[in-house]
């Protein structure tokens, strides 16, 4: 999933992937059309599954994660779609910038290991082999500390 600026969610079938058209997604984001935070924060779980359901009434990120913890299909699904966003944009990053480790913010708390496992196998099917063999995708070792914790933990890293 992917969104544009005025909040519009695009599916997997109607973006330009990795394999059919790189270059085009590539500018596109570049170009700031895509917006990576419409679909990769915390606060996209409920639009993504209001897309699924139209009736889904969740209003927050923690009410969909609760929600999928408890079985709910729409909001499985909405983080299902999420991680796979979070995991395509870090194979585009890595194959972009080479990277040795990519730190992932709030949702990798508030989701966990199942979900870094989710956005991990995506970042594995998207990016070239070597960027994968070569780049950590991992947790924050700070908790608690928000959006600041992927910055923090890196600067932690090194």
């Amino acid at each position: 999933m992917l969104g544009t600026p005025d909040g519009t969610i695009l599916d997997q079938t109607s973006w330009p992937t990795r394999a059919s058209d790189g270059a085009a997604l590539f500018e596109a984001i570049v170009q700031g059309i895509l917006d990576v935070e419409s679909y990769g924060a915390a606060s996209a779980l409920p639009k993504l599954a209001r897309r699924i359901d139209p009736a889904f009434d969740a209003t927050t990120g923690a009410e969909v994660a609760a929600r999928a913890a408890q079985g709910d299909a729409v909001a499985q699904a909405a983080i299902e779609q999420n991680a796979a966003a979070v995991g395509a944009a870090c194979a585009m990053l890595a194959d972009l910038l080479v990277l040795d480790v990519i730190v992932l913010g709030s949702l990798a708390s508030y989701l966990g290991e199942p979900w870094i496992d989710r956005v991990r196998a995506q970042f594995a099917r998207e990016a070239l082999r070597h960027h994968v063999a070569a780049c950590t995708v991992r947790a924050a070792s700070l908790p608690n500390v928000q959006d600041l914790s992927g910055i923090a933990a890196a600067l932690h890293t090194f």
